[in-house]
């Protein structure tokens, strides 16, 4: 089983760590929805750290999202690793998502 997590950064930004796979999507999937009862109408999501994300991981992502939209909180996606944003384009998942390769 692959390590990783997300980790609270400061007010309204969160850092996923590791490799993403199918092993550790569902529960960081879990994990994801404690940083949804924030008073924050925006929260940055940094992928700096991502060693490794697959088909699961891309289904994390638009999970995350629809859930932060459910809450009326805006979810960024910034620092996308390239192989990330490139799926993403190719699926058009980037019209949905905010993706972002730059860094905060």
């Amino acid at each position: 089983m692959s390590q990783a997590q997300f980790i609270s950064v400061a007010e309204g930004q969160l850092r996923l760590l590791g490799a993403i796979d199918y092993d550790n999507a569902p529960s960081l999937a879990t994990h994801f929805d404690s940083y949804l009862h924030t008073k924050q109408r925006e929260l940055l999501l940094d992928m700096s750290e991502v060693t490794h994300i697959n088909s699961a991981g891309m289904a994390l992502l638009i999970s995350c999202f629809r859930k932060a939209k459910e809450k009326g909180i805006v979810l960024q996606f910034c620092s996308v690793p390239s192989q990330l944003a490139h799926i993403a384009a190719l699926t058009r998942v980037d019209k949905i998502l905010n993706l972002s390769q730059e860094t905060i």
